[in-house]
């Protein structure tokens, strides 16, 4: 998620921590790839998209990799007797994908969709 909120919504952790580390991996000069999962109707909006890239170069990363969505995990909610909670949502299309990859390489970012 691009912020703090919509991030501890989602995943339940803390977003703080999360930028904290990027911010110090890359300012040591490490080489970071932000990996960002595109989960339709939660974060498949160049909206978003705009506000993750500016977060990127904000932390100095410069390279992204989109991870699609998929219900591959659902299995393992099964055999756990857990509801999945995305487990009607469909995958984006290619063309979608590649219109939140524009939005990175507009902002002058290395990115690439994975898969």
């Amino acid at each position: 998620a691009a912020n703090g909120e919509d991030f501890r919504r989602w995943t339940g952790g803390d977003f703080t921590l999360v930028q904290n580390n990027l911010y110090r991996l890359c300012s040591r000069g490490c080489e970071v790839v932000v990996r960002v999962p595109v989960i339709p109707g939660y974060n498949d909006a160049t909206k978003y998209a705009a506000a993750m890239a500016r977060l990127v170069c904000q932390l100095g990363a410069g390279r992204v990799e989109l991870v699609p969505f998929h219900r591959l995990g659902s299995a393992k909610y099964a055999a756990l007797g857990l509801d999945y909670p995305l487990g009607q949502q469909v995958s984006l299309s290619r063309q979608a994908l590649l219109a939140v990859e524009q939005v990175f390489k507009d902002r002058g970012l290395l990115c690439r969709v994975d898969g």
